[in-house]
């Protein structure tokens, strides 16, 4: 396997001398297991060195290569968490009726999955991920799956996830890698083994590069049904009360730690603008779910879009849609604005956010449509709201908040993004 970064050295499957392999995943019972160890010879199933079969108490029994014989195919350390987790994910699979193998090699894809799941007529290559690996790692096992006509399913460890309140967890940028979607919005499937329970995480929007407002369930293994793992119910809808309260959480944060590089830049660039971040139009800093296409925080670049809106404005007299791309895509090369890596998804672009932002905008009737292509401000994008942004806020979403979450739910993004990517 050319994916090596890390070893290993325990495994749940070994090959026998007469080439079978046997697998510690099915029902043994521990005197068959230690008869088989006295009297048989094991060896790894990639690079053929011998192999130790462990029956410990302490640990879950594996399979170790002997002292001194790494595996030039391992890539990941292994731990009890992993292995236990593994074993039992696998063990969950077939009580559920599915064609699954543990460990199993692909030669098309050239890669181990930690279970190869035959389901619906498809091939599915589950990994149960614990430890952190590189962007790159991630990307190319993934594609290399895809390649190969099988579908990954990645899932984290669940102790991993960071809940910082009943509504939001922080995502750092390796745990943002196992970003998906269904039509219904973005999610994560994760699994705890010590808990054995799988926590879901669903309705994902961020409102920084970290922090997203989400949904939680716990559901215990006999409740859940694999098809949960590529299409999670149930699915947390965001209310607009929670994105207002995080938004100017958010808004709060920024002018208490403005003294952070980008972040001092962009509030640096407001004051030349001569606007103020919390007397912004309410319209700038919108929920949207394409906004996971864009790292940066959504009240962020919104905002530089805005300035930008604006200035093309007042020079042209209306704002074209390629000049917003333009502009747009010169602050990403410019490092103002950073577009998120997300490997499981098969269609990403920046011009996702940027033309549900402009149809919300529309919908609201804060952007005026001259045509397809070009738009014109309406009176209250022009001006900054009121020293009393809060009320401000309130009323705008009183105003447009069903509209907001009608969007937000049924939007170019999950319309007609969703429909490009499954075809």
């Amino acid at each position: 396997m050319i994916f090596g970064e890390r070893r290993r050295n325990w495994m749940l499957v070994a090959q026998q001398q007469n080439g079978k392999r046997i697998s510690l995943g099915e029902r043994w019972e521990k005197a068959e297991l230690e008869n088989r160890r006295n009297s048989e010879v094991f060896f790894c199933p990639e690079c053929g060195g011998k192999m130790l079969m462990k029956l410990g108490t302490k640990r879950v029994r594996h399979f170790a290569h002997q002292r001194g014989e790494g595996c030039p195919a391992e890539w990941e350390n292994e731990t009890d968490y992993h292995l236990n987790g593994k074993l039992k994910l696998y063990q969950w699979l077939i009580q559920s009726g599915l064609d699954a193998e543990l460990e199993k090699y692909d030669p098309s894809s050239g890669q181990r999955a930690d279970i190869l799941i035959d389901w619906k007529g498809k091939k599915w290559a589950l990994e149960f991920q614990c430890s952190p690996v590189s962007e790159e790692l991630f990307k190319k096992r993934t594609d290399g799956y895809v390649e190969s006509g099988i579908t990954p399913i990645w899932i984290p460890g669940g102790k991993s996830l960071k809940r910082t309140s009943a509504k939001t967890v922080s995502l750092n940028s390796f745990e943002a890698l196992f970003l998906r979607r269904n039509r219904m919005g973005w999610y994560i499937p994760s699994y705890c083994p010590e808990a054995d329970v799988f926590i879901l995480l669903t309705g994902i929007l961020p409102v920084s590069e970290r922090r997203m407002i989400a949904g939680f369930s716990a559901v215990p293994p006999n409740s859940m049904d694999p098809s949960y793992l590529i299409d999670p119910k149930p699915f947390h809808i965001c209310s607009i009360f929670e994105w207002n309260r995080e938004v100017h959480r958010f808004k709060r944060s920024l002018t208490a730690y403005n003294n952070r590089g980008k972040l001092s830049k962009f509030l640096n660039e407001l004051y030349i603008n001569r606007l103020n971040l919390h007397l912004l139009p309410t319209e700038v800093g919108l929920p949207l779910q394409s906004s996971l296409y864009i790292e940066t925080p959504p009240v962020i670049w919104q905002s530089y879009l805005y300035i930008d809106l604006m200035r093309i404005f007042y020079e042209k007299g209306r704002v074209s849609r390629s000049a917003i791309y333009s502009t747009f895509l010169l602050r990403i090369r410019k490092g103002e604005i950073a577009i998120r890596q997300l490997p499981l998804e098969k269609e990403s672009h920046f011009r996702f956010a940027v033309d549900d932002y402009l149809e919300l905008l529309v919908q609201t009737d804060s952007l005026l449509k001259c045509s397809s292509d070009f738009f014109q401000p309406a009176d209250s994008l022009l001006e900054q709201t009121s020293p009393d942004w809060e009320s401000s806020a309130k009323k705008f979403y009183a105003l447009h908040g069903s509209t907001i979450l009608k969007f937000l739910n049924s939007s170019h993004f999950v319309n007609e993004t969703f429909k490009r990517s499954v075809k």
